[in-house]
């Protein structure tokens, strides 16, 4: 039986270096590490835990009805937080008796391992079983030795990713401000940005909106496939819904990535339209918030953190071209008044001309 398990445990290691070690991008290594922990331990009670480069996003991977699902979230708040945080493998023989809550609500027996890359926890991998004691000190032991080598090949990929994400985003930027450099007018910036972003990366819907003179946030600029489809459907409503993920963006400042957005209490569908992932960062001076980018899409899992990365650097960019735009009307409307207090001036030297002449033949 020992044989048979090391066995085992040799072809699991030998098929990870032939089938995970190849894959080109982050989702097929996990969807081929399912796979292979999937026939392995026959159970389908997996999740990969992934955090972005930068620690605010988690990547959650999970198998549901046999397919990969993938969500991207905040990492505040997460149940598998204090796990990240505590970063040690746990095996747990029974749930019922030593009191630990799985990821899955069926699971009785649990095994943990931290993906440890450079001594810093960047994700968690746990295989869960129906059957108390499913799992055995060799299986931890495998796991250690399968969760060290996939550490460094994930971070790897990632690099790789957000390296290609950002030369994308950089020629995105280029295209922007080789375009709206110079502009006064924030609608016309707005409109060329929302299109070439959409035209960049293939979004559904992208909208800019910007913070009026009252204070309120109004669409300045809107682009992709299912633009029309969302304006139709948005009907002259209010887009910045207080208690939505526009309204959070435009208190908080705060960006968000979701790619599943029935999981968020946030996200509040439009009549008509109902995104299924979104991003919205928000576009700010400093501490002062001028405006915010909204790209929604109808698929699940339709944006990773580079997309996320690329808007908030679009963003950057956005505020410095605004802010110039507002600087420039202040200007112009400084320059105005001035004129005008010149005109009145002139009128009011010739109307005192006037009344001394008259003073003067009066005399």
């Amino acid at each position: 039986s020992e044989m048979s398990s090391h066995l085992r445990r040799l072809g699991l290691l030998n098929d990870f270096v032939l089938t995970v070690s190849s894959a080109q991008n982050l989702d097929q290594i996990a969807r081929r590490m399912f796979g292979l922990l999937t026939r392995a331990f026959s159970t389908e009670l997996i999740a990969l835990f992934l955090k972005s480069s930068d620690g605010r996003i988690l990547r959650d991977y999970r198998l549901f009805e046999g397919k990969l699902n993938v969500v991207s979230i905040s990492v505040v708040d997460h149940p598998i937080q204090p796990l990240l945080k505590e970063g040690r493998v746990r095996r747990i023989s029974d749930s019922s008796r030593d009191g630990f809550v799985g990821i899955h609500k069926t699971a009785r027996s649990e095994l943990i391992v931290p993906l440890r890359y450079r001594g810093q926890a960047t994700g968690v991998l746990v295989i869960e079983n129906t059957q108390a004691e499913a799992f055995s000190q060799y299986d931890e032991h495998l796991m250690v030795v399968i969760a060290s080598h996939l550490a460094g090949l994930i971070e790897y990929t990632r690099l790789r990713e957000e390296a290609e994400g950002r030369a994308r985003s950089l020629g995105l930027i280029h295209e922007v401000v080789q375009q709206v450099i110079g502009l006064n007018d924030k609608k016309e910036v707005a409109s060329i940005t929302a299109e070439l972003v959409a035209q960049y990366f293939r979004y559904e819907l992208a909208a800019i909106l910007l913070v009026d003179d009252h204070n309120e946030f109004s669409i300045r600029g809107i682009g992709g496939t299912q633009a029309k489809v969302f304006t139709d459907s948005l009907g002259g409503e209010e887009f910045v819904t207080l208690e939505g993920v526009t309204g959070h963006v435009s208190r908080k400042g705060e960006s968000i990535l979701l790619n599943d957005t029935s999981q968020s209490k946030l996200y509040k569908p439009t009549k008509g339209w109902e995104a299924r992932s979104e991003i919205c960062v928000a576009v700010k001076d400093g501490e002062q918030i001028l405006g915010i980018i909204d790209v929604e899409s109808r698929d699940f899992n339709a944006f990773s953190h580079n997309d996320l990365i690329a808007m908030e650097a679009l963003a950057g960019i956005l505020a410095s071209v605004v802010t110039s735009a507002n600087q420039y009307q202040r200007l112009q409307e400084t320059v105005r008044q001035l004129r005008m207090t010149e005109t009145e001036l002139k009128e009011r030297m010739e109307a005192q001309r006037a009344a001394e002449n008259r003073l003067l033949q009066a005399a």
